[in-house]
């Protein structure tokens, strides 16, 4: 009866915590609260969640040591950087392990229960509803042209949807991230491409120049593998995979060139000159700082100063402002720790659906500096690591929507 009332509790915890993370992003700016307590709130529910999970957290030796790992870097941070911005960017370091270390309980604790099992369903189709809500909000406000969540926004020659997580760039890695494993799922060709295909037109709605050239290149590294390398496909498979394939580019083409979606592309090319100039000034930054300071970090202003010295507006990259903010002893060992823990979460996946995913999500994630500001991508993309294992998908999806050889499939322990 006890195990019953914990699991259904860890379940509201679960929940709560991602109708925050995914809808609630906008609400600071919204209500004139600072952003920190919101994500100190995020964290907190994600807490709970792994205090429920500690049983399995702690015989998770990885995980463990991940966790120790970021908070131990999070609290020199914190002790030797008190100013503007070390809080934030201590919650960024803890976020996305703590997120993933409350999931501990619903993915590795065996046997898997009837509750749990209802848990991991029902987090499937959370995360599909808010796949499709961002992409209606997002078509929704390119319609319109104004972001229906954003109470400042400025008109700009360019508009860029919103949607629920903010900042486009953001909203497109983790768009981006979703449609990455929408690919790799074992669904019927119609259905996985017409996922796909909202995703794209919600990436177009975000005006995103580098993630609508990125998607692009990986849905046609997934077709041509489909197509010419993958042997568990059968010949009918193949041909409609060719057939919705080329359906798909045509109708992205008619989107970019015939309705206007991702006009920034079209009218200022992949990298205009101020864009270019701008990721060519940021190394300008390695020769700023001295090696101390890439060693053991900087404080907001000194960045600020380094900034506004090489005429920088922004760093569009995160692995140099985590390394200016955080210094390269302490960021090494949190890009290390955080690399092979989701090389770990791979396990059991074959290799292209493992590279498709994480070199789309490291990619797009590379060109901004959206992981440097806020965990929830990262902490996501570990989540549906594991939510969408190929072990158990076939018994978290409806039947009618999978593939012919997967609906004969049981439960494997």
């Amino acid at each position: 009866m006890l195990q019953l009332h914990t699991d259904r509790f860890y379940s509201r915890v679960l929940l709560l915590l991602w109708g925050l993370t995914l809808f609630t992003q906008w609400l600071p700016d919204f209500v004139g609260i600072r952003y920190i307590f919101f994500r100190a709130v995020y964290v907190g529910v994600a807490f709970v969640a792994m205090l429920v999970s500690w049983e399995e957290v702690r015989k998770n030796g990885l995980l463990l040591v991940s966790l120790v790992i970021a908070f131990l870097l999070a609290g020199i941070k914190l002790y030797t950087d008190t100013g503007e911005g070390s809080r934030a960017l201590s919650l960024q370091f803890i976020g996305a392990v703590i997120v993933i270390a409350g999931h501990s309980r619903l993915f590795f604790r065996k046997p898997l229960s009837v509750d749990r099992l209802y848990l991991w369903r029902l987090l499937i189709a959370f995360f599909a509803v808010f796949f499709v809500l961002e992409v209606g909000l997002s078509l929704v406000e390119r319609i319109i042209q104004y972001p229906l969540l954003d109470p400042f926004y400025e008109v700009r020659a360019h508009f860029r949807s919103r949607a629920f997580l903010g900042h486009p760039l953001y909203n497109a890695l983790v768009v981006s991230t979703m449609m990455s494993f929408i690919l790799t799922l074992p669904l019927r060709t119609k259905y996985k491409y017409a996922l796909w295909g909202l995703g794209y037109v919600a990436i177009l709605c975000f005006n995103t120049r580098s993630t609508i050239v990125l998607n692009a290149f990986f849905f046609g590294l997934h077709l041509i593998y489909t197509l010419y390398w993958d042997r568990s496909v059968g010949q009918k498979l193949r041909k409609q995979a060719l057939i919705l394939g080329v359906i798909s580019v045509i109708a992205g083409l008619i989107l970019l060139f015939g309705v206007g979606l991702g006009s920034r592309l079209l009218e200022m090319g992949l990298l205009d000159e101020d864009s270019a100039q701008v990721r060519l000034d940021v190394w300008a930054l390695i020769d700023m700082a001295s090696m101390e300071q890439w060693l053991w970090g900087i404080d907001f202003e000194q960045l600020q100063w380094l900034m506004e010295s090489s005429h920088i507006p922004i760093i569009e990259n995160f692995w140099i402002e985590q390394a200016l903010r955080m210094g390269l002893l302490l960021c090494v060992p949190y890009w290390v720790v955080s690399i092979y823990l989701g090389y770990r979460l791979y396990k059991g996946y074959a290799f292209f659906p493992a590279m498709l995913t994480s070199i789309t999500f490291l990619t797009v994630a590379s060109v901004n500096n959206s992981l440097a500001v806020n965990y929830t991508a990262l902490g996501l993309y570990y989540v549906l690591i594991l939510l969408l294992h190929p072990r158990y998908i076939y018994n978290l999806l409806p039947r009618q929507f999978l593939l012919e050889r997967y609906t004969s499939k049981v439960v494997e322990e």
